[in-house]
């Protein structure tokens, strides 16, 4: 499927859960979907173990997975989470994973100070860029005044996050995606 097929893909068979997160934890819609295209592809991505939401992510060099599901939550960041079944139910990892989008994006509202050495990053891109990379990981990048998705997934993570939604949007701006 090409990105607009598995955008559409997304909305019509995770769209409610999409929702519901937003609204649960005040994280744009079209945000959730553009993480969850560019962590599986709405669970079609080749680098799953299995195909589906209840896939697992990649392997780490030891042959070990550490994202799980739609969203890839991270087993060493939470680990209670995805220890437990949970993370296998689309609607709870779609949840989860707003959860910690939003936690990221708190963590940068609280330094709006040292993030005006990057004026061109808002707290929103900061925080997408943060759910791949760590918060540490980011912020060290705001400070040498570097772009911080150089430290995330193919150094674009936040980019492809932000395009993702924006053809979320249109596609529900069109109604091409009524379901």
């Amino acid at each position: 499927m090409n990105d607009l097929e598995t955008l559409k893909y997304i909305k019509t068979n995770y769209g409610d859960f999409i929702e519901n997160a937003s609204n649960l934890y005040s994280v744009r819609a079209s945000i959730i979907a553009g993480i969850i295209m560019a962590e599986t592809r709405g669970g079609f991505s080749s680098l799953l173990s299995q195909i589906g939401p209840g896939g697992k992510g990649d392997k780490d060099k030891n042959g070990i997975y550490h994202g799980y599901g739609l969203m890839q939550i991270d087993d060493r960041s939470f680990p209670a989470f995805t220890k437990s079944l949970a993370w296998s139910n689309p609607d709870e990892n779609i949840k989860f994973g707003a959860s910690v989008l939003r936690g990221k994006i708190r963590f940068f509202e609280k330094k709006k100070d040292i993030i005006k050495i990057l004026p061109e990053w808002n707290i929103e891109r900061l925080g997408i860029a943060a759910y791949n990379a760590g918060e540490g990981n980011v912020m060290k990048s705001v400070i040498r005044g570097e772009n911080p998705d150089l430290i995330t997934a193919h150094g674009s993570y936040s980019n492809k996050v932000l395009g993702y939604a924006k053809m979320y949007e249109k596609g529900l701006e069109k109604g091409a995606w009524a379901v």
